[in-house]
């Protein structure tokens, strides 16, 4: 929960945003779709989050509308995300896992060695 995350209680939770405190109690403990839509915008700014991911459509924080050249992905790759072959939540948790770097560090150092001096990263 983003105001736990915070270190907030309701109470400073609403003297920060305006939002009563019984709304955003309300908002904790209820779905989502009874949130203003106005309160939506002013919580995202606050929690500096997308609207998305305040009404759980994603469960990416600050990255809802990600060009797909930022991320430099071969049309080949795209293709495999766009389908429900794999666990998408699965490879979020291993690019995010703390030796994911060392690992594709160690993958590029064997492929230098192996494709010799034509390869380039």
């Amino acid at each position: 929960m983003l105001r736990v995350e915070k270190g907030l209680t309701l109470e400073q939770l609403s003297i920060e945003t305006g939002i009563s405190k019984s709304a955003l109690g309300k908002y904790e403990t209820d779905a989502p779709k009874d949130m203003s839509p106005f309160n939506v915008v002013k919580l995202a700014k606050f929690y500096e989050v997308s609207t998305d991911y305040l009404l759980c459509v994603t469960e990416n924080k600050n990255h809802p509308d990600t060009e797909l050249d930022a991320l430099h992905l071969s049309d080949a790759a795209v293709d495999v995300l766009k389908t429900d072959r794999f666990n998408h939540r699965l490879l979020s948790e291993l690019i995010c896992h703390k030796d994911f770097r060392r690992f594709m560090l160690g993958s590029v150092v064997t492929m230098t060695s192996s494709a010799g001096s034509n390869w380039s990263p």
